[in-house]
């Protein structure tokens, strides 16, 4: 299509004598390239249609982001006028935009891009120099990101931005969008094809269109997965409500359970509260029992002893036994001997006493004396001995002088109890 559109363009004659071109061209679009205002950004723009106005996207870019105010300002003019993006193509870097009540003429489009090496002119503001007019040479279609650019060496700068291009004819041939910013590069200058022009609009629409269809896909993949959620929560609370009424009816069949514990532990008690009643009646009416029948002993023995006192008045005197006497013990001899005896034990008992604690005495005091004096050490085993004998003589002499002391009063005393103390 652009070969042939291009084929088509060389076969037509130019319009316009050759050194009256760019005035002729200048005059013809000067009222319909506008300075647009999107925000803090500014660039240029040209009219195409009524209350219709196409730029580059990238000089709205910011204005659609942010929601900023979009106004068209009239060349020569301080006069502008509110606009709103009607369509726009990012891959082409095409915009446009629709502003009712512009009163400004359209340009006529070409049908086709220029031949290479026709020349055109760009039209625009570039660093706000309004209607800046420059010429150049129109160059092969390029490719750049998937999208037809049309070369010029019409210099353009900042602000240039969705500024014209314009053949001979003065029509409209491309939208002036970038410069190739490269140090060894050198007036090479991009435009998007104006052809494109009026597929933007469709192309919007058909985006759009797969925009809100993939947006209602998307909702009824949302309103799906929404209901999936929801299917999946209700079935979530039915499974947790099942296991919170078995939870219920577990608890009420334990409660149940305790319930039935309860009762037979009252049952239980109750019986045994009867049983305790019962055995306290028993022992309640045993001790009535038993207090009567010892009220029933008292009375008898208090009939009996009536009686018995009635007998003793009646009966006649019965004469009482003499009282018993103790026999006489015959006196014999033989308890003076035990007390001669026991004395005599004393006596030797005490002697012993003392003869064998002097004895001991002696030997320990001889011994030790020998030992000091003659220092016989052969016999120091056997002075040990005797030393040690010696006081335990001594120690032992007390208490066996006492106990035979001891033993011999017991046989006086035994003696003298059958002499003198039995009758």
């Amino acid at each position: 299509m652009l070969a042939a559109a291009v084929a088509c363009a060389m076969t037509t004659l130019p319009a316009f004598a050759a050194g009256k071109e760019p005035e002729l061209v200048f005059r013809k679009v000067s009222r319909s390239v506008v300075r647009i205002f999107a925000g803090p950004g500014q660039g240029s723009g040209v009219v195409i249609g009524r209350n219709t106005v196409v730029t580059n996207f990238h000089v709205v870019e910011d204005a659609l982001i942010n929601g900023a105010e979009l106004r068209i300002k009239y060349p020569r003019q301080e006069k502008f006028i509110l606009a709103h993006v009607l369509a726009w193509d990012k891959d082409w870097d095409l915009c446009i935009l629709e502003a009712n009540g512009l009163e400004l003429p359209a340009v006529e489009i070409a049908p086709a891009v220029p031949p290479p090496g026709s020349r055109v002119y760009a039209v625009g503001a570039p660093l706000e120099h309004e209607l800046t007019i420059t010429d150049g040479l129109a160059s092969p279609l390029r490719r750049r990101d998937d999208a037809p650019w049309l070369q010029t060496s019409a210099p353009i700068s900042p602000g240039s931005s969705g500024g014209g291009l314009f053949d001979a004819q003065g029509r409209l041939v491309g939208i002036t969008t970038s410069i190739l910013a490269e140090a060894d590069a050198h007036n090479l200058n991009y435009a998007a094809p104006a052809v494109l022009i009026p597929l933007v609009e469709s192309r919007f629409k058909k985006r759009v269109a797969a925009a809100v269809a993939a947006a209602e896909e998307e909702k009824r993949s949302q309103e799906l997965e929404d209901a999936r959620a929801r299917a999946a929560e209700e079935e979530a609370v039915s499974r947790r409500l099942s296991a919170e009424r078995a939870t219920r009816e577990a608890e009420s069949y334990r409660l149940a359970e305790e319930q039935k514990r309860v009762e037979r532990m009252r049952s239980e008690l109750w019986s045994e509260q009867q049983r305790l009643a019962r055995e306290q009646a028993q022992t309640v009416d045993a001790q009535r029992r038993t207090r009567e029948e010892v009220e029933s002993l008292r009375e008898s023995r208090a009939r009996l002893k009536a009686e018995r006192a009635r007998e003793a008045q009646q009966a006649p005197p019965v004469p009482q036994p003499p009282p018993p006497t103790k026999p006489a013990v015959p006196q014999t001899r033989w308890p003076l001997g035990v007390l001669a005896t026991g004395v005599a034990v004393g006596l030797a008992g005490v002697c012993a006493g003392v003869l064998l604690g002097g004895l001991g005495l002696g030997t320990s005091t001889v011994m030790v004396l020998a030992r000091t004096t003659v220092g016989l050490q052969r016999l120091e085993q056997l002075m040990f001995i005797a030393y040690v004998t010696g006081w335990v003589a001594v120690i032992a002499a007390p208490p066996l002088a006492v106990l035979v002391v001891g033993a011999g009063a017991g046989i006086a005393g035994v003696g003298a109890y059958f002499q003198w103390g039995v009758e």
